[in-house]
């Protein structure tokens, strides 16, 4: 064996040390978060609910009746999640979040790969997706985005191999990613783009047959929920936008891609880059930040561009690696690529729920639970937990009612009405966080106010009981 090629392989095992590392921990963690029994943040509780209404026919129904829900997404994955555990229902959801995560990490490792051939640097990819906290963290949550991302993903490495037998499950997997969350469209805009420019005559058929099953699929759906499917997705999906929440968690992507840029800006010197189909999903996963500015917009949003990060990152070191070919260049990349592990440590931090904030849940949930009547929530996975029905989703009732979409006498009339027992925020009304302002108008936080006192401080809730007259 040649120094060389002792080298590579020295480096390749270094990496794959890395991935274990990062894996290991992420893996850790998801094992643990799929098993707490209380929701780990506001999301969890709506998806679950949803899953909750497609399995009783009651998701995408009109809001003339009780309980008024949005229904905001696809169904994709609230099929999936069609059984759950009656000890936790938040589980099975982690688990399929869990699972898109890790075969993420896999698909970026073979699409660089297959475009650079380079084990070393194709390891390094799927150690960067990883490593990203949004990803290791919040992607394992019980919510739509990492799947829908996933999908995507997958079908975008089946596309652009550029063979026919995988044009059709390319396809596939675009529209299972567009019917779990139907903003994914940065795979299937650079995967037939991709395909257009290199081989049009095996593209445009598949293309139709992809836009075809898909306005189909919309149509059917549409008419079995005589037009609501089309009314939840779209119309009652308009919420406002601003640039400050944009440039807010734009900086939060900047800030943990780091020293990721020293290899995504080197591959830009290589004229072969700008023919890759990974150049295209640059491009098109850059214009679907513009998302981010949405109102209820966060960083779940935001792991399309990961890919597209660590796709470019695999692909910059690939290139360094084929330009220079010395060992010193290896041990640099390879003592940045450590640096940006360190810089990230907190991934191999918090890796269960603290006991005390377990106890505090269990404590909030039992107080749900001695409240005879009915209760609103903003944390809507609370109520769940406590076996409760959920009667309206506050933030996207609260949108529709500014935009003068619902009727504003039946939204403050359950207020006035004191329909609800008890209230409970996530923050006080005296000291109210931006996501409760958020999630309800300001009227109906007046009405509570005016109607409720607050009664406890448990955890991150706070509870309000209806005033004695």
């Amino acid at each position: 064996m040649n120094l060389k090629s002792y080298t590579n392989r020295l480096f390749v095992v270094l990496s794959i040390v890395l991935l274990i590392c990062a894996c290991g921990t992420f893996i850790v963690r998801s094992i643990n978060f799929a098993l707490y029994p209380f929701p780990l943040e506001n999301g969890e509780g709506i998806c679950a609910h949803m899953s909750f209404l497609l399995k009783h026919a009651m998701l995408y129904k009109k809001l003339t009746e009780l309980p008024y829900i949005v229904a905001n997404y696809p169904p994709v994955f609230f099929i999936l999640n069609f059984f759950s555990l009656e000890n936790n229902i938040f589980t099975i959801g982690r688990l399929l979040s869990a699972i898109s995560i890790l075969g993420s990490g896999f698909v970026i490792y073979r699409i660089i790969f297959l475009l650079s051939g380079n084990l070393f640097a194709s390891i390094l990819g799927a150690v960067f997706f990883f490593i990203y906290p949004f990803v290791n963290r919040a992607g394992m949550m019980y919510r739509v985005d990492m799947a829908a991302s996933f999908f995507s993903l997958l079908g975008f490495y089946c596309i652009i191999q550029n063979r026919k037998n995988r044009f059709f499950w390319g396809g596939f997997f675009f529209i299972l990613g567009l019917y779990t969350k139907h903003t994914v469209w940065a795979g299937p805009l650079a995967g037939y783009l991709y395909c257009f420019i290199n081989n049009r005559k095996h593209a445009l058929k598949p293309f139709i047959y992809f836009i075809t099953t898909g306005a189909v699929l919309f149509l059917v759906i549409s008419l079995i929920t005589k037009g609501e499917f089309f009314n939840h997705l779209l119309r009652y999906n308009m919420y406002s936008y601003s640039f400050d929440r944009l440039f807010y968690y734009s900086n939060n992507l900047l800030s943990y891609t780091g020293i990721l840029f020293v290899f995504i800006t080197s591959v830009f010197f290589s004229k072969k880059f700008y023919r890759s189909p990974v150049f295209l999903y640059l491009i098109f996963s850059v214009l679907s930040l513009f998302l981010l500015g949405r109102e209820g917009a966060s960083n779940h949003y935001l792991f399309e561009i990961c890919y597209a990060c660590c796709l470019t990152a695999g692909l910059g070191i690939a290139y360094i690696d084929a330009e220079t070919q010395k060992i010193v260049v290896r041990i640099v990349v390879f003592l940045l690529v450590v640096v940006h592990i360190s810089l990230h440590g907190e991934i191999f931090e918090h890796l269960q729920v603290p006991d005390s904030i377990r106890t505090l849940d269990r404590i909030a949930v039992d107080k749900i639970k001695s409240e005879k009547g009915r209760v609103l929530a903003e944390d809507t996975g609370m109520l769940l937990v406590a076996g409760k029905t959920v009667y309206m989703h506050s933030f996207a009732i609260s949108k529709l009612v500014e935009k003068g979409v619902f009727p504003k006498n039946l939204f403050y009339g359950l207020f006035h009405q004191r329909f609800f027992n008890m209230v409970i925020l996530d923050s006080k009304l005296t000291e109210l966080k931006p996501q409760t302002v958020m999630r309800f108008t300001k009227e109906s936080l007046y009405l509570i106010y005016e109607y409720y006192e607050h009664e406890a401080s448990i955890g991150n809730y706070e509870f309000y009981t209806l005033k004695k007259d």
